[in-house]
């Protein structure tokens, strides 16, 4: 049977926990949307989403035993497919989670049965789009110079102000995009990636292999004498006069290269999602080395170099490689500050690669209104109250810087 009517959604999303440790708890029987995740943690096993229907957990987890051992991977796999059978028999404990962004899914007895634990979340904007339950529309949305005037006005109302910004932003100074290249990049980041394999800015790499390793190092030498003669553009100016207004909250960037802080925002504004490429430090002893001197060093002797610390440990410059995950505190702190903020602008970015294309949903759902200035496509570009894209970042910031005056904007 359907566990849910269409339109029959709760205010939050759900997830329940059952820690079953006997068949018994496993014979309870659970309403499940199409849409519910079934994960073990301990077997690090998930379904993201099924069909709905009503039955037992237990048969749930058959039908998902049954799934796997059709497969060529099921084949392979038997230790696994053993231990979810003993789960399934009730010989083995263990933590099932079901997730649902509806808020439907129930197990019987949740409220009361001591092995069970309800958690309700936030649904995503993504979520919250795909079901019809998008808490705020844009009214309108404005480009062009009509963009340019909203914009203004929206700054001028804001008090709590955030940007987001990209590889967009920097490109325009003469700094690759740090990515690996796809369709439509510019030439730029093309041709830095064809000086570059994209294997050696994998943090694996760089721990495994001592030649991958001084390739890295050759690398980031390499862009670090780009960075070091670029210069800041408006688009990076900007931030500070909004600083300067009393109205930035906080400055999320992904750019590694330092250019946000070269043009004036302070260190307690910018928020380094991806790290930087202008400090460097042991990753054993987590202590300091001079960036420009080692940088100096690797280009002198020509990718030869395999930098460690006086304690024996891997030097490594302060950003987040491929494979690495933010800093938790970092991610944190950005993800409050969009939460809170009552303006997000969005510059440069694309908004391909998570986290950071996560939080203007963040922001949305808190209604917030979103202004995006990128040239190419965002996949919030409709959620967008401004969205700018006829022109590179630089020149829609020097018209913005204009358009805004001095800094004394009223409060």
């Amino acid at each position: 049977m359907d566990a849910v009517m269409e339109g029959s959604f709760h205010p939050r999303a759900k997830r329940i926990i059952l820690a079953a440790s006997c068949a018994r708890d496993l014979s309870l029987r659970i309403i499940k949307t199409g849409t519910t995740g079934l994960a073990i943690p301990s077997l690090q096993f998930e379904v993201p989403e099924g069909r709905g229907r009503y039955t037992t957990v237990a048969d749930l987890l058959i039908d998902a035993r049954d799934d796997i051992e059709s497969t060529a991977f099921g084949a392979r796999s038997s230790a696994f497919l053993d231990a979810l059978s003993e789960i399934i028999n009730g010989t083995k404990e263990a933590r099932i989670v079901f997730e649902d962004p509806l808020g439907n899914v129930e197990v019987e007895k949740e409220a009361s049965h001591p092995r069970i634990a309800v958690e309700w979340f936030d649904r995503s904007w993504a979520d919250s789009k795909e079901y019809g339950l998008v808490p705020y529309y844009a009214e309108e949305q404005h480009v062009g110079d009509e963009g340019i005037d909203k914009l203004v006005e929206l700054i001028q109302g804001a008090n709590h102000i955030v940007g987001l910004t990209g590889a967009g932003v920097s490109t325009e100074s003469g700094i690759p995009a740090f990515r690996v290249p796809m369709a439509g990049d510019a030439p730029v980041q093309s041709s830095w990636w064809a000086r570059h394999d994209p294997k050696d800015a994998e943090l694996a790499s760089f721990l495994a292999d001592t030649d991958s390793r001084k390739r890295f190092w050759a690398m980031k030498a390499d862009l670090m004498e780009i960075i070091g003669g670029a210069q800041p553009n408006a688009a990076h100016t900007f931030w500070s006069k909004v600083h300067s207004m009393g109205k930035l909250d906080a400055l999320i960037t992904q750019n590694i290269d330092g250019l946000h802080a070269q043009a004036g925002v302070p260190a307690a504004s910018l928020i380094e999602l991806h790290g930087t490429l202008r400090t460097v430090h042991c990753m054993t002893c987590a202590g300091s080395a001079e960036p420009d001197t080692l940088y100096a060093e690797v280009r002198a002797q020509a990718g030869a170099l395999d930098p460690h610390c006086a304690c024996g440990g891997l030097l490594k410059p302060d950003l987040v490689s491929f494979g690495q995950a933010i800093a938790g505190e970092v991610l944190s702190r950005a993800m409050q500050a969009v939460k809170q903020c009552d303006l997000l602008i969005v510059v440069g970015t694309s908004l391909l690669v998570e986290p950071a294309n996560l939080l203007p949903g963040m922001a949305l759902a808190n209604h917030a209104p979103l202004a995006i200035v990128n040239q190419g496509p965002t996949k919030y570009d409709d959620d967008a109250t401004v969205l700018l894209s006829e022109r590179p970042c630089g020149q829609i910031f020097e018209t913005l810087g204009d358009a805004l005056g001095g800094s004394h904007i009223p409060m």
